[in-house]
């Protein structure tokens, strides 16, 4: 449920695949102790850690190729592609019979993993307690700021001079390596790993329980859960919506504070006094760009020296956004040429003109 609510509720990635993150993580602890004699719960956590990033990273590549719907499809893809993986790799797997064999020592060489579950259940709330702490960090950290920012406005974000498809992807794989633990501790407890810890079934059951208790919060994810849990057995739903208070537009201002995001600010210049004719800065020269058959943009040219100000003014359908999103890098022309301080950015991506000292479109 946490993992889960890293990319959705923090960054705005619909997913009903993130099973295949906990099932990496099951198959990878399960794997170990059961083919290689790694029985050591901490070296078995460890490996469910490592194979829940490395397959976050192979699904968010996927994944982040798309928005919206296809995304969704992807995701779907991608679980049933997993399950059908270990369904057929028998020999590692064990199929459809399930992955036996799995025997962990005792924690710390202290504690044995008894049918009663005291062990297991300490060891589950501590492992809690300890992620939970970590993604408050993570969350509230710039970088937290940073994919808030990306799932409210991620054009701004670019503007800003970061990049957010490399942002989603370091969440996905800390999503990946918080879903690992998850799945390492189920096949340490149970010390068995089956095939539904890959179904599609269960990314559908944790995406409800996550939307029930409110995404973009953990503790909402907690609730979820528990929510969840308390409606099949007493045979009644309990919802908790986590209001958002409005902070989702200060969060999408903190996060292009963040991390020396600013260092590329440009340094405004005002004109020398006396009158002296200063270089232009900023040239747009014979800049053209049409959708289909219609111009939006026809050979457009603009110069601007170290202090102007410049106001488009034009009826609705003009091309006065069309024009900026070309300045800016958001969209590619057809013909013509972009150029700051005598050096030519038109083939340059908007992250890039940023850095140049270029204009940032903010909204």
């Amino acid at each position: 449920m946490l993992s889960l609510d890293l990319v959705t509720g923090y960054c705005g990635v619909a997913t009903l695949g993130h099973a295949a993150l906990f099932g990496a993580g099951a198959y990878a602890a399960g794997i170990a102790s059961a083919h290689y004699g790694i029985n050591d719960p901490l070296a078995m956590l460890a490996f469910g850690i490592v194979a829940g990033a490395v397959a976050g990273l192979v699904c968010g590549v996927v994944i982040l190729r798309a928005h919206g719907l296809p995304q969704l499809v992807l995701s779907i893809a991608l679980i049933h592609l997993f399950h059908e993986f270990a369904n057929k790799a028998s020999s590692w797997t064990g199929g459809s019979d399930g992955l036996s064999g799995i025997a962990p020592t005792a924690l710390l060489g202290l504690y044995e993993f008894d049918l009663w579950g005291r062990t297991a259940y300490v060891f589950g709330v501590a492992l809690l307690a300890i992620v939970f702490v970590l993604l408050r960090l993570i969350v509230r950290s710039p970088f937290g700021m940073l994919c808030r920012g990306i799932k409210e406005d991620p054009i701004r974000i670019r503007s800003m001079g970061a990049s957010p498809k490399i942002a989603l992807m370091k969440m996905y794989v800390i999503s990946g390596a918080v879903a690992g633990v998850g799945g390492a501790l189920n096949a340490i407890t149970t010390q068995v790993v089956g095939l539904d810890s890959l179904s599609f079934t269960m990314s559908a059951e944790s995406l409800v329980m996550l939307v029930l208790g409110g995404t973009g919060s953990l503790f909402g994810a907690l609730t979820g859960r528990s929510s969840s849990c308390s409606s099949r057995t007493s045979c009644r739903r309990q919802t908790l919506s986590l209001a958002d208070d409005g902070r989702g537009a200060v969060d999408r201002r903190r996060a292009v504070r963040t991390e020396g995001h600013l260092r590329y600010r440009r340094q405004f210049r005002y004109p020398p006094p006396g009158g002296e004719v200063m270089q232009p800065i900023f040239e747009v020269r014979n800049l053209k760009r049409a959708f289909g058959g219609l111009a939006v943009t026809n050979d457009v040219s603009l110069s601007m020296a170290p202090g102007d100000r410049v106001a488009l003014i034009g009826p609705n359908g003009a091309g006065k956004t069309t024009f900026v999103n070309l300045v800016t890098g958001n969209l590619r022309p057809d013909s013509g040429e972009v150029r700051i301080g005598g050096e030519a950015v038109t083939g340059v991506d908007a992250i890039g003109r940023v850095r140049r000292g270029s204009f940032a479109r903010s909204r």
